[in-house]
């Protein structure tokens, strides 16, 4: 349990601690990312044409990349939280898939997976409301 909020943060491996931390990182990396692409042509007039084709590939190799490491990082951050709820053993996929689904027989028993599932939808709110993503 966390000392500040009371709430486990750690999932398999013990590792859901940075996730606030690298969403401010490349949320800063993507504002400086930003003002680097306004500030573009203004660069291109004080270094000159010259250097044009290095300021491009400059750009081109960090600036433009900030975004797709930006999806990068949310994703893992998602899967992250993901990885904490989620049960592997048995799987909601695997349980449903079990179910009967013949319509000439209904259901009249109580299907687990549905809990389980519900279950997992709240622990990951819970742990999206902790990590303090966007």
């Amino acid at each position: 349990m966390c000392c500040c909020c009371g709430f486990q943060h750690a999932g398999p491996g013990g590792r859901q601690f940075g996730i606030k931390e690298r969403v401010v990182a490349i949320e800063s990396l993507t504002a400086i990312a930003d003002a680097l692409k306004a500030a573009k042509s203004g660069l291109l007039a004080v270094l000159g044409s010259g250097m044009a084709k290095e300021v491009d590939s400059y750009f081109a190799r960090t600036v433009d990349t900030a975004q797709d490491l930006r999806d990068a990082i949310y994703r893992g951050g998602a899967k992250q939280l993901l990885s904490g709820v989620v049960d592997l053993d048995r799987g909601t996929a695997a349980q449903i898939a079990s179910c009967n689904y013949n319509i000439r027989e209904p259901a009249t028993a109580y299907q687990p997976w549905v809990e389980a599932l519900l279950k997992q939808y709240r622990a990951f709110n819970d742990f999206v409301k902790v990590s303090g993503l966007p």
